[in-house]
Order: structure tokens, then sequence, then C-alpha cells
């Protein structure tokens, strides 16, 4: 529930970044640092992840199956870990762009770090529906 509460807050954190909205692109209103905003969100997005990822593989191992069907759930279940790839990803752009000039290039390499998480995990998820 908490994260839920938390990915919630972000959206609006995203969405209302400048005050008014058009000040992101007119710069003639007030905004919050929006690269602090994606920092932050890159390492909770990192924690969680990893926690979504660890804990199953965790519990795959108290299940009575063979060994080979134990590697073939956790193998499945570690699919995830690719999440975290693009989230290391995110960051380290996030931190390495820092105060840049061309902040739409910028902008769109971290929308395409997430389209390629999603769409990445759809096509592997329904190989396995």
């Amino acid at each position: 529930m908490s994260v839920t509460a938390y990915y919630i807050a972000v959206l609006l954190v995203r969405i209302f970044v400048c005050t008014p909205i058009s000040a992101f692109w007119n710069r003639d209103g007030k905004c919050v640092n929006l690269n602090a905003v994606l920092i932050a969100d890159s390492f909770v997005s990192l924690i969680t992840d990893g926690a979504i990822l660890v804990l199953p593989i965790v519990l795959t191992w108290s299940l009575h199956l063979p060994l080979k069907k134990k590697f073939r759930v956790a193998s499945i279940l570690g699919v995830g870990g690719l999440t975290i790839v693009t989230n290391v990803y995110r960051l380290c752009l996030s931190l390495a762009e820092r105060g840049t000039a061309d902040a739409s290039s910028y902008y769109i390499r971290l929308l395409y770090a997430g389209y390629v998480d999603v769409d990445t995990f759809n096509k592997i998820y329904m190989d396995f529906a």
C-alpha cells in the first residue's frame, strides 16, 4: 500500500513539476528541481525492484520441487532483474546529465529507458502466458 501511495505521489510531482504546467516549456513560472525528483525516484525504484526480485526467488527454495525445477522457477522470476538494469541506466543517466543544456534529449532518453523496461517485460510475460 505504501509503495502505491509513493508512486501516486511521484506521478503527481512529475505532472505538477512546474506551476503552471506550461512553465516546463516556457520557463515563465516556478519549477522544482526535476532532476532531483528523478534521481530520488530511481533510487526508490531500484530498492523496490530489488526486493520484488529477491523475495520470490528466496521463497522458491523452500518449495518441495526437484532442484532443476527450482532453478526453472527462479529463472522465470529472475527475468524481473532486467528492470534493475534499466533502473541503473536511468540513475546513471540522471547523475551524468545533471544541469545539461539539452534537456529535451535527456528526457527523451529517460523515457526510452522506461519504454524498454515495459516493452521487454510485456513480450517476456506474454510468451509465458
